[in-house]
């Protein structure tokens, strides 16, 4: 007995087989009938359909044998798939190669072989469909051709099977993506319809596309559809709509978007109103700007609450000494500096996660569209098949069936909706995790912690919030973070803790833009660190902006002192930041800077009640 040489290309040709999945599978009907048609075709009593792997030859389907598999070193089909053509061994018992084998000897008691090779897409022979007898004999030619014929519809079937495992694979991965798209439309919508604030997206002449049930009610329309294709002309005073339209041509000119812009606003009814605004370019999937959109919130309480407590502020200046103002009230006034900034940052961050959510949403929208196309596709060709399969089940497949089939699949570019569906899947799954990201973030910012100090994990904290600002910083810097993995968690309140993060980031990028501006090109970074330091825990924020003029240094903690420009900044950031850290936790905020290369911000925070700069309540 000879073995069977291994053929030239056995690496390619098992990974190819291993690729059908079809090895160990239970029979299948499909193929059964093949292997019954080669019996009578070739007026056979044996018939089966052997795939051969690294050591055997398995079964999918036979006919006149109880085997299931045998060794690779016996098997005829192994010496089979080293052919092109038909394989046919008259008489094994007269063949050198096969006279002593086990399958002769055996109870088996094979004399004649023949078998047309599995010929996959890519030219591996996978197996052989062979049929056998006892005795010797010889095939006709019209029967070899059957033969070849009937292996070309096993290879048909193979594939068949595993682009339809592929399909249903397709299929619920695109049902998946549609309930996590339609959770996130759902939360869009609740958004629109009950946010206070104005939402609004544009088109390149700057007509309304989409907004809020809000901005329905500003201009005092009971639906939302009333706006749709106006433009601000048709709704206000032309000395605003002038002003908005200039805005939205200029960022759709320039693609850089207008932030945190304080409007005044004079309704019809003669109303004043002040809204702090942020907008943005439009993007459709390609990057190319299709129009804007935009926020704006409701700043006139805020803005009639600042207004008053300057004027009270500077009142008691002139009035009376501060030593003189209660502990009571100075609390109270502490407070309501800290709350109307909180709100006003609010508003920042809305516009910004507003920016953050669109553009995944858009790209989700948009392979959601080829979804329901390739499906479309993918259904004609599986109504098709199953024509073919019907039509096979019962007798042989003429060549003009074939044809059509062929035809079908052809015209179905299945080969392209294989490759890009999967992709257009990950894509989806990556934005809905995009999403998910921002969603988590602004949630575990929004944390309000609780009257006593808890246990904090400072790290997760600080990559919350900056996750939440990265609107603010994006456009202007790089943000690093060098967190300590060992940091302990520290005893705080969590919610001006994130307050204090927020608002030296914000400082840090308003520098680095600024210094931009002067010198215009690439992009700033700013450093967020924690370490260990003894007692004290060290969280460190630096940026490579304009740094802090030598004549401001001494008053950058006092409220109300600012450097910005009117209208960006209240003087309270860097006041807050002071008193959550140095009042309210016995720690320390100190800072290092150089005109025109940076500061860096140092906030220690004590670990234990020993280590604070005041002593702890019983």
């Amino acid at each position: 007995m000879l073995k069977a040489m291994l053929p030239a290309n056995e690496p390619e040709r098992l990974q190819a087989l291993r690729r059908y999945e079809i090895l160990d599978t239970a029979p299948e009907q499909e193929f059964d009938d093949i292997v019954l048609l080669a019996c009578r075709i070739c007026e056979a009593p044996i018939a089966t359909i052997s795939l051969v792997d690294e050591n055997r030859q398995w079964f999918k389907s036979k006919v006149g044998t109880e085997l299931k598999e045998t060794s690779r070193d016996i098997a005829f089909c192994a010496h089979g798939i080293l052919q092109a053509d038909v394989f046919v061994v008259k008489d094994a018992a007269q063949d050198e190669r096969f006279a002593d084998n086990p399958l002769v000897t055996g109870e088996s008691r094979v004399r004649f072989y023949a078998g047309a090779p599995l010929i996959a897409e890519g030219g591996q022979s996978l197996g052989m469909l062979c049929v056998n007898d006892h005795i010797p004999r010889e095939l006709t030619d019209e029967q070899k051709q059957s033969l070849q014929a009937l292996s070309r519809q096993v290879v048909a079937q193979l594939e068949l099977r595993r682009k339809i495992r592929q399909l249903e694979q397709t299929i619920i991965d695109r049902e998946r993506a549609d309930a996590a798209l339609a959770v996130e439309r759902s939360l869009m919508c609740a958004l629109m319809e009950n946010t206070h604030d104005l939402i609004y997206f544009k088109d390149t002449e700057s007509k309304f596309i989409r907004c809020s049930t809000s901005v329905a009610s500003l201009f005092g329309l009971q639906d939302v559809a009333q706006l749709i294709g106006k433009g601000d002309s048709e709704l206000s005073t032309h000395e605003h709509s002038v002003g908005f339209l200039k805005d939205e041509q200029e960022i759709m000119r320039t693609g850089k978007p207008l932030l945190d812009k304080v409007e005044k606003v004079v309704c019809r009814q003669g109303e004043v109103k002040w809204e702090l605004t942020s907008k943005m370019p439009l993007r459709n999937k390609a990057g190319e700007i299709i129009g804007t959109f935009g926020i704006s919130k409701d700043i006139t309480a805020i803005k009639a609450t600042q207004d008053e407590l300057v004027r009270v502020h500077k009142q008691l200046v002139a009035e009376t000494d501060h030593r003189k103002l209660s502990e009571h009230q100075s609390r109270m006034m502490e407070a309501e500096l800290s709350q109307a900034h909180k709100l006003e940052a609010i508003g920042q961050l809305a516009a910004g996660i507003a920016h953050e959510i669109n553009t995944p949403i858009q790209y989700v929208g948009d392979n959601t569209r080829f979804f329901k196309e390739s499906f479309e596709v993918i259904e004609k060709l599986l109504v098709n098949h199953q024509e073919l399969l019907k039509v096979i089940q019962h007798e042989s497949p003429t060549p003009d069936l074939l044809a059509q089939a062929q035809e079908a699949l052809a015209k179905s570019d299945l080969p392209y909706l294989i490759k890009q569906v999967p992709l257009a899947i990950n894509e989806t799954m990556d934005g809905i995790e995009r999403i998910s990201r921002i969603v988590k973030a602004m949630k575990e910012f929004s944390h309000p912690g609780g009257k006593e100090k808890a246990m904090i994990d400072l790290n997760k904290a600080i990559q919350s919030t900056v996750t939440v600002a990265r609107n603010e910083w994006k456009y202007v810097a790089e943000v690093k973070l060098e967190l300590d993995p060992e940091l302990p968690k520290t005893p705080c309140f969590l919610g001006e803790f994130n307050q204090s993060v927020l608002n030296l980031v914000i400082n840090a990028a308003h520098a680095i833009g600024d210094m931009l501006k002067k010198q215009p090109g690439g992009k700033g970074l700013i450093i967020v660190s924690t370490r260990r330091e003894g007692e004290f825990v060290e969280v460190s924020i630096s940026d490579n902006g304009t740094g802090i003029p030598e004549s401001a240094r001494p008053h950058i903690f006092e409220q109300f002192f600012t450097t910005k420009e009117v209208g960006k900044g209240t003087g309270q950031g860097l006041a807050l930041v002071y008193s959550n850290i140095v009042k309210k936790h016995g720690g320390s905020v100190s800072f290092e800077t150089e005109t025109g290369r940076g500061t860096r911000f140092i906030m220690r925070l004590p670990i234990s009640a020993a280590a604070a700069a005041f002593p702890e309540k019983p």
